[in-house]
């Protein structure tokens, strides 16, 4: 929600915003319709059956189902078995992109810096327990705790204090101005535990997961699947439909890509596997895809020889034919984005491009290394095993010009993170995504960003990020990121490789998937098989 103070200016901008970053579309081979609230459909006439099971295929097995330990908000990662089983406090509605309260009624403020979160009355955990301000306050405090490591930490670091303020109601305190804060929550912060069981349990919380969706866990049996039955008190009466959900992890594209052609499943995680979703379209299934601002990257490291040379960068990503590399890799289902944000967004910029393939000005600055260094450019490529097969094309390309060696390192899509985090790369396989700059792309791109794994620092590309975060008027906004997006083409800080489009697959009896940031809507799920 929008509190009053800003409620005329942010409604401009909620208006400019509609159909933006997050864009849902549904595909089908068969009869099928695309809702406009980012829910794939069939049948529209047709009242949703209680009962039934649904099989989902996953590519990522989590690494705790703990708040701390959540890949959180990431249409990736951990969010379809967190929005099982703990709910979401706030979503982001696809249609409009406006901040949409559930399990919490409101977050307001009157200044953009001090806001009130408030949660609906009656919601408690599948342990009776009340879901209530000081569970909140628990569990974010949690989250902040450096000690613990947590995915989510950034969605703290704007914060200066939480007090709860009546038994409802968490009063948050930032540090600085944030006019849209509440996309923060979304982002980073939207699951909540229940503290009672994180308390007796420790460690094995991860493990034994207690919150307040729609679903409970019955067992998990790690690196294979996830069964969870339906929550008898879930605060949405009558819902979720579906009696079992069970999410299997299946992290091979291919066997996921067949065992859900095969029956095996009902959905399937496709990820950001624009051939298998094309595959998938021509068999005769539904195709709920997801498509952002910004795209994979490969990330340089700016603070490491070669790529602390802007020139040395720029010159790599000219050499890097990249409609060649999707011709050959996705057989033509996807490309590398040209500007920052799409054209339906109100800041896409089609004047300011990322770098275009140029050999000749490539070959130059390698020349010019070669003669002033005494010897070629020496690249080391990582790449998780996911992105093999692109990195390996990557390597070609850039092995055909003179005075430039690669090395190429695959490595699993585990030890890939913490590698990038901790800053041991020269470029690596990445994603700077999101729907606008907010929040995660300033995290990356800020100098002081909590994930700004490339080390990039810059005084202008830093206040204009500020600018956007802090205004309320639209037109600033778009001026400051307009800025940004200059900057960026500027200082080449990753090549953006390939659009992020989302894929899920859907069998036909799939009634009422959605695709969002935070994980699907379970509870209004349902199968007509």
């Amino acid at each position: 929600m929008i509190h009053p103070a800003t409620r005329r200016t942010r409604s401009r901008l909620d208006a400019l915003l509609i159909a933006t970053s997050v864009i849902l579309s549904l595909t089908a081979g068969c009869a099928a319709g695309g809702a406009s609230d980012g829910t794939a459909t069939r049948a529209k006439s047709s009242q949703p059956v209680a009962g039934g099971s649904l099989i989902f295929l996953s590519q990522n097995e989590s690494n705790g189902l703990d708040p701390v330990r959540l890949v959180a908000g990431a249409r990736s990662g951990d969010s379809a078995q967190a929005a099982a089983i703990f709910d979401v406090l706030m979503y982001i509605d696809p249609a409009t992109n406006e901040v949409v309260p559930k399990i919490a009624e409101s977050l307001t403020s009157k200044d953009n810096k001090i806001w009130d979160l408030r949660i609906r009355e009656g919601v408690t955990f599948s342990d009776g327990t009340p879901y209530d301000a000081e569970a909140v306050k628990f569990n974010w405090e949690r989250i902040a705790e450096p000690a613990n490591g947590a995915h989510s930490a950034p969605g703290m670091g704007p914060v200066a204090g939480l007090d709860v303020v009546g038994p409802l109601t968490l009063r948050i305190t930032l540090k600085n101005v944030y006019s849209l804060f509440p996309r923060l929550v979304v982002r980073y912060l939207p699951y909540i535990g229940s503290p009672t069981a994180i308390k007796k349990l420790g460690d094995g919380f991860a493990q034994a997961p207690v919150g307040a969706g729609p679903f409970v866990v019955e067992s998990w049996v790690r690196d294979s699947e996830l069964r969870l039955v339906k929550n008898p008190s879930y605060w949405q009466r009558g819902l979720p439909h579906l009696d079992e959900l069970t999410i299997r992890q299946v992290p091979d594209d291919e066997q996921r890509f067949s065992a859900f052609t095969s029956g095996a499943a009902q959905v399937a995680d496709a990820g950001t596997n624009t051939r298998y979703a094309a595959r998938a379209h021509d068999q005769g299934f539904s195709v709920l895809e997801s498509k952002t601002g910004g795209g994979l990257a490969i990330l340089f490291n700016t603070k490491v020889p070669p790529f602390d040379d802007v020139e040395i960068r720029r010159a790599v990503a000219q050499a890097i034919d990249l409609e060649q590399l999707h011709q050959v890799v996705n057989d033509g289902t996807n490309a590398a984005p040209k500007t920052m944000f799409p054209e339906s967004s109100p800041f896409h910029a089609p004047d300011i491009t990322f770098p275009a393939v140029d050999k000749q000005a490539a070959q130059e600055v390698f020349d010019r290394y070669a003669a002033e260094n005494g010897g070629p450019v020496k690249i080391e490529l990582v790449a998780a095993t996911t992105m093999a097969t692109e990195f390996e094309m990557i390597q070609g390309q850039l092995g055909e010009f003179r005075h430039i060696e690669v090395k190429l390192t695959i490595v699993q899509n585990t030890a890939l993170v913490p590698m990038v985090a901790a800053g041991n790369f020269q470029m690596a396989n990445y994603a700077i995504t999101g729907d606008d700059f907010e929040p995660t792309m300033f995290a990356q791109l800020h100098s002081d960003g909590e994930r700004n794994h490339g080390g990039l620092s810059d005084a202008a590309l830093d206040r204009a990020l500020e600018t956007g975060r802090s205004t309320d008027e639209p037109s600033e906004r778009v001026a400051a990121y307009r800025t940004a997006q200059e900057r960026i083409a500027a200082l080449v800080p990753a090549i953006f490789n390939q659009e992020y489009r989302m894929n899920y697959l859907l069998q036909e009896e799939v009634v009422g998937m959605s695709l969002l940031s935070t994980g699907p809507m379970w509870e209004k799920v349902w199968s007509r098989g």
